[in-house]
């Protein structure tokens, strides 16, 4: 036996020198490590895939989706047991597998960076397929990263390098590469890579997403021929149910667009009765009515519509009910014409609250509820118009009949509702309660007092009470308030019956509301036949034109004649008010005017809005043939010809462009569209004559109905202000103009808020360095002084500095008694902080104002200024436009101005001289202004204070030229910290006799606060944070 272990051992000890040494290495490392290391990897790989996300089929569906946080200990102890493979078996076979495996560990952890360093590590000292597969991992990694174009870059130049690509390995790389190409908006380029890659994907869960993709791919490019063949092939392969699901119902959708509305019906049919997918029952019959729309079946598609809308057990999520309620609008809008409904059914689509991502690309409820808001609201208001003036316009007789139609309608109604509301009171029944058994509801309800805590039995109360009393104001006693109103109404009424020149002395003129004259014929409205609470058996009159308007309760009032009942003698009558009603031919020419001012605004609802240029095209006509509103008519030729130009109609475009030149060659309009045509046009000398503040309301008015940009609005008001010779509105337009253009530079660079906040904030904090700096000086100048004061007040200096610095006083033992003078180090100390100066910011790379908007903007307010003459505005104005300037660029080149402008014009935009290219010191000031205590900001040596513990980020030197001794105490040392600098010590009184030196005394420090700082930042942040200017009134020179 020990025979054969010897031998066995013998063998072994052969095999580590011969060629079995290596199989055997692998062996261990195999057994020893790698085993149990791919099987942790295997475990968290089984968790984290668990815990799969839905499907949004709206966006472009990921092959390979983002690793969830599933299993993120076993991928680290994965890695840990990698990372000992490295170590100890470094060369077996199994180190490449290693790598790989520590990199997909980090990769399903989310840690990208740290897995792309490891693939990047396997790429370079690997060959074959574990190269190729390094590849495939870099590019999953950079697509997660949302390193899209890097990626892309790198898998287009490395996978040409490799020439004996394994197909399988190739075929999932190149669906990485498409991803990143849709990701990147290249969707030609991605779909010439799946085409191509798709079909040789082994593993058949991310080929199925792929064919996905590809149908997606497909669709943006408008094939709807591949995206059906696409999702087809991802239904056939039959994976996963969600996918399934959404794969039919895309091929589906793409047969409606491919004109199969059958065959798309039947799909949906058969996806809303598969018990699998009885979730996504709502979205189905939301495609059902869809479809059943575009067929044409509209009343079919409504109640497949409304039954989804009313059914409760489908509970439709916020997409789908938008969708939904988008729908019906169209429907209104498309098939019925019925813009009002359409504009309501747009409006609740974009009440929902949905996610964006989860409804199709254009989904515009928000924008087609505004559009079609206001021409609904424009609309009605045209048909309220239409109405009374149609009424204006009838006969007397005719127009007595309508009211009295009107009358017994409004009474029919309210019979109705009193007759519903004593049908409610009779089917109340009393119930009789043991008194024992009656609860405190203030403290045993359920919902607390007057269920004041549960809002579903407040909403039931609040319309039970509307029910029965109708809308009604809060007011006390209202009940015993209305019966005693009615009893001084038949009260009244029986009084003026009886005296009806008394009622006439109280009418007044008659026609109060309307306008009408006095002595103008009545309309009388014939009421008979309509009961009355009187006993008399006569039918009553009453005259429309005699209706007043009651001031007290805002209800019409019916104004009493002779020989006619008073209304008010029936108190639950309905009143109809026409006090608006147009009888006369000036009311009713104003009435034709306002309907022709709304058909203009309908016109423009369809044609900027609603992309209805038919529609649009007939209102502007109606208002230029009506003839009516003059100032309307060369708005309406002009929008008519950039209508006709969009549509490239040049014969009616040139039509309607010289009908405007010919008729109304002075209007604003006229030069624009003869630039437009290219036609010559000199303006008429009427236009110069012209005052400005028609030319501005013009201009105005034709802005309101156009959409501009900002930056067009300035131009509009600049040119307008250029033509205007010494007029006292120029400033104004000049203001306005460079308001804009401070609002367009703004919008067009949203993100630019922190750099501009950042610049006003470096500027305050530049002048309180400054001015901290300057009260140092102050306290240090009173220390330099050999004197009492001097010796005391720097005692008090070093105290309340460095009070809690043991180092400090180590270093001054006993010098700082009033008694002890200064020593030479102490002397060098004090000397440094005194001569020391502030490094100035490089304003130039802070300042946020630069781009040709904000140029334009300052030539705008440099326009102003030379006209303002002495508008109160021009102090905060000139404030702004110093503001804007722009700070002197270090790495400029001076430029030679003598060479380029006369001596007369050698001055910048404020009225400050330029000398070389630059400011002249001594005018030269910034929009800072300077600093009170005059500190110079330059002069450095080698003998630099720390500016960091005085609270100043720039640096302080000291101009004296002395070198300091080797024993010496370095200022930085000793330095103050910062919130030692904010001290004022109290003012010694001491004779001025007393001081040495000059014979006025030393100059103390204040003892108040410090002095404020200048608030020209804030006043000039305040000004453009706010677009506003100021009153933007005329200004008179």
């Amino acid at each position: 036996m020990k025979k054969r272990y010897a031998i066995a051992l013998l063998l072994l000890m052969v095999a580590c020198g011969t060629p079995l040494e290596q199989p055997m290495r692998d062996f261990n490392a195999y057994f020893n490590s790698f085993y149990n290391a791919q099987k942790v990897f295997e475990e968290g790989l089984e968790q984290n895939l668990n815990q799969s996300l839905p499907i949004n089929p709206e966006l472009p569906i990921p092959v390979y989706p983002a690793p969830s946080r599933g299993g993120a200990q076993s991928f680290e102890d994965a890695i840990m047991k990698g990372a000992q493979i490295l170590r100890d078996h470094k060369d077996t076979r199994f180190e490449y597998a290693a790598i790989e495996m520590i990199g997909k560990s980090y990769y399903y952890r989310q840690e990208y960076f740290s897995a792309l360093e490891k693939f990047s590590e396997l790429q370079n000292v690997s060959e074959g397929e574990m190269r190729q597969n390094a590849l495939y991992w870099k590019g999953r990694v950079y697509f997660h990263m949302n390193a899209i174009e890097e990626g892309i870059e790198f898998l287009e130049s490395e996978m040409d390098l490799i020439s004996d690509w394994e197909p399988a390995i190739r075929a999932k790389t190149s669906v990485v590469l498409a991803q990143l190409y849709v990701a990147n908006d290249q969707w030609r380029e991605a779909f010439d890579q799946l085409q191509v890659n798709v079909p040789l994907m082994e593993n058949r869960k991310d080929r199925d997403r792929a064919y996905f993709l590809m149908g997606q791919v497909a669709e943006q490019l408008g094939d709807f021929n591949m995206a059906k063949d696409a999702y087809s092939n991802v239904r056939t392969s039959n994976p996963d149910y969600d996918l399934v699901f959404h794969a039919m119902r895309k091929e589906a959708s793409v047969a409606r667009s491919l004109g199969e509305y059958d065959r798309a019906y039947n799909l949906f049919r058969s996806l809303s009765r598969d018990d699998k997918f009885i979730q996504e029952r709502p979205d189905l019959v939301y495609d059902l009515g869809r479809t059943l729309q575009l067929m044409g079946s509209t009343e079919e598609a409504a109640r497949q519509y409304g039954a989804l809308l009313r059914d409760d057990r489908l509970r439709p999520s916020p997409e789908t009910k938008a969708k939904t309620y988008y729908g019906i609008a169209e429907i209104y809008r498309y098939d019925l014409g019925d813009y009002v409904f359409a504009a309501a059914y747009y409006d609740s689509a974009s009440m929902q609250r949905v996610d964006l991502d989860k409804l199709p690309a254009g989904f515009d409820a928000q924008e087609m509820a505004e559009s079609f808001g206001e021409y609904a609201s424009i609309q009605l208001e045209v048909a309220e118009l239409d109405s009374l003036l149609w009424l204006g316009q009838l006969e007397p007789s005719a127009f007595d009949s309508v009211l009295s139609v009107i009358q017994k309608r409004l009474e029919e109604e309210q019979r109705r509702e009193q007759e519903l509301l004593e049908q409610q009171q009779s089917q109340s029944t009393a119930v009789i309660v043991n008194p024992e058994q009656i609860q405190d509801v203030a403290t045993s309800s359920e919902f607390g007092f007057l269920n004041a805590q549960n809002q579903r039995l407040q909403q039931d109360a609040s319309l039970q009470f509307r029910a029965v009393w109708g809308e009604r104001p809060l007011a006390d006693l209202w009940r015993r308030r209305a019966e005693i109103t009615d009893a001084g109404n038949r009260l009244a009424g029986s009084v003026d019956t009886a005296s009806g020149n008394a009622a006439n002395g109280a009418a007044g003129s008659g026609n109060v509301a309307s306008g009408e004259a006095a002595d103008e014929e009545p309309v009388n409205a014939d009421v008979s036949g309509v009961e009355t609470d009187d006993s008399s058996s006569d039918d009553s009159e009453i005259t429309g034109g005699e209706l007043a308007q009651n001031t007290e309760s805002g209800m019409p009032k019916p104004v009493e004649g002779p020989g006619r009942q008073n209304a008010s003698t029936r108190p639950h009558a309905p009143l109809v008010d026409i006090s608006r009603v147009p009888f006369t031919q000036q009311e009713q020419d104003s009435v034709r005017k306002m309907i022709d001012e709304l058909h203009y605004r309908l016109a423009n609802v369809y044609f900027l809005s609603l992309e209805e240029p038919d529609n649009a095209r007939t209102y502007y006509e109606d208002v230029i043939d009506r003839d009516l509103h003059k100032t309307l008519i060369p708005k309406a030729l002009y929008s008519l010809t950039e209508l006709h130009l969009l549509e490239d109609q040049t014969e009616e475009a040139q039509a309607r462009g010289m009908q405007l030149l010919e008729t109304y060659p002075e209007s604003v309009f006229a030069e624009r569209i003869a630039n437009r045509l290219g036609v010559e046009f000199d303006p008429p000398e009427q236009e110069r004559e012209r005052s400005a503040q028609v030319q501005i309301e013009e201009l105005e008015a034709f802005m309101e109905d156009t959409v501009l940009s900002a930056e067009h609005r300035a131009e509009l008001y600049r040119s307008l202000a250029d033509s205007l010779e010494g007029d006292a509105v120029k400033p104004y337009l000049y203001l306005e103009a460079a308001m804009l253009y401070i609002e367009e530079a703004k919008q067009s660079a949203p993100d630019s808020l922190p750099d501009r906040s950042g610049w006003f904030l470096a500027q305050e904090q530049w002048e309180l360095q400054k001015q901290e700096l300057a009260e140092v000086k102050d306290s240090v100048r009173i220390v330099l002084a050999d004197s009492v004061i001097g010796n005391t007040y720097r005692l008090q200096f070093f105290r309340d500095r460095f009070e809690e610095r043991e180092e400090f006083w180590e270093i001054f033992p006993d010098s700082l008694s009033p008694e002890t003078k200064l020593g030479d180090r102490e002397m060098q100390f004090f000397q440094q902080l005194s001569d020391s100066s502030l490094t100035e910011p490089v304003w130039f790379e802070l300042f946020p104002f630069q781009g040709a908007l904000w140029d334009s903007a300052r030539v705008t307010l440099d326009e102003y200024l030379a006209s303002a003459g002495s508008s109160p505005q021009k102090p905060r104005i000139t404030k702004l436009a110093a503001s804007l300037v722009v700070p002197e660029d270090p790495n400029a080149i001076p430029v030679v101005l003598e060479e380029m402008m006369p001596d007369s014009a050698r001055t910048d935009s404020l009225g400050i001289p330029i000398e070389d290219g630059r400011l002249v010191p001594e005018a030269g000031i910034d929009s800072m202004g300077v600093d009170s205590m005059g500190v110079d900001s330059i002069g450095v040596d080698s003998l630099s204070v720390d500016g960091s513990s005085l609270g100043i980020p720039a640096t302080m030197a000291s101009d004296s030229t002395s070198s300091a001794s080797q024993d010496s105490l370095r200022p930085s040392e000793i330095v103050p910290s910062q919130d030692s600098l904010k001290i004022a010590p109290p003012t010694p009184t001491v004779p001025s006799s007393e001081v040495p030196g000059d014979s006025a005394g030393v100059n103390l420090p204040n003892s108040g606060e410090p002095a404020e700082p200048d608030s020209v930042s804030e006043e000039v942040e305040d000004i453009l944070e706010t677009d506003d200017g100021g009153s933007h009134q005329p200004e008179t020179n």
